[in-house]
């Protein structure tokens, strides 16, 4: 056993024994520093999932009015294509009834 230690009867002074004994003695306060860090990131993580949560929402809301803007767009141009064809019917039947009389 004595060989172990390079012929003495023990450990060395400060070897890993006490080492251990010094973080055995900070590990309480290690542990309460990272039950403390774990809580604020999780406090943390929980806020940005409810931020993305919410910006998801509204750009939800934002592609609805865009897809209902486009509809109503496409459907505005339909209308305006078909006034345009009655329109040009209208001048063409004027045009042959002044030509008639």
């Amino acid at each position: 056993c004595g060989a172990a230690w390079g012929g003495r009867g023990g450990p060395p002074a400060g070897g890993p024994e006490s080492a251990a004994v010094g973080m055995a003695e900070t590990l309480p306060d290690t542990t309460a520093e990272q039950d403390q860090g774990l809580e604020r990131l999780t406090k943390e993580l929980q806020a940005r999932d409810w931020e993305r949560w919410q910006l998801l929402q509204l750009l939800h809301e934002k592609d609805t009015r865009l897809a209902q803007a486009e509809a109503s767009a496409a459907q505005q141009r339909a209308v305006l294509a078909a006034a345009r064809d009655a329109a040009r019917r209208y001048r063409a039947l004027c045009a042959l009834r002044a030509w008639k009389a």
